[in-house]
């Protein structure tokens, strides 16, 4: 197989992976649940599911800058 199209497949994947995790129903793996009293709804300060959601994003946007500087460099022929 050809090493951009493998590139381009894992990249595909992990879009698909963080937009089903990050605001999907992924995000209902951390929502805490709101009758426990144990349950951890903060971490460093802020709200767990933000947390969370926030990492997604950021895994999104790693993908679009890999896709950038590797993929969609250069002469579009």
């Amino acid at each position: 197989m050809n090493p951009r199209r493998n590139l381009v497949i894992l990249l595909t994947v992990t879009m698909i992976v963080a937009l089903f995790m990050g605001c999907g129903p992924g995000i209902y793996l951390i929502n805490p649940d709101p009758g426990d009293p144990d349950a951890l709804r903060f971490l460093f300060g802020m709200p767990l599911v933000w947390l969370w959601a926030s990492f997604w994003c950021m895994v999104e946007g790693l993908v679009v800058v890999v896709a950038y500087f590797t993929l969609w460099r250069g002469d579009p022929t």
